[in-house]
């Protein structure tokens, strides 16, 4: 069952990205979903190209943050 609390802090954090027009998303490399190119140093893959696709519908920047796993 999801609280009315839980709704609330997604309805809020929606209305901030929306606002904001920016939204940080964190990423580890795991191709092929999400990768660095080693020529241009961009993030691809294909949950990386929906991402930017969702976002670009709601005229939102993605910035993605590349975090890394220890192990």
């Amino acid at each position: 069952m999801i609280s009315n609390q839980a709704v609330s802090a997604e309805k809020d954090t929606l209305e901030r990205i929306l606002q904001e027009k920016k939204v940080k998303i964190c990423w580890v490399s795991s191709p092929p979903q999400e990768m660095k190119d080693p020529k241009s140093w961009k993030v691809t893959g294909y949950f990386v190209d929906a991402a930017r696709h969702i976002f670009a519908q709601l005229k939102v920047e993605p910035e993605f943050i590349e975090e890394k796993w220890g192990t």
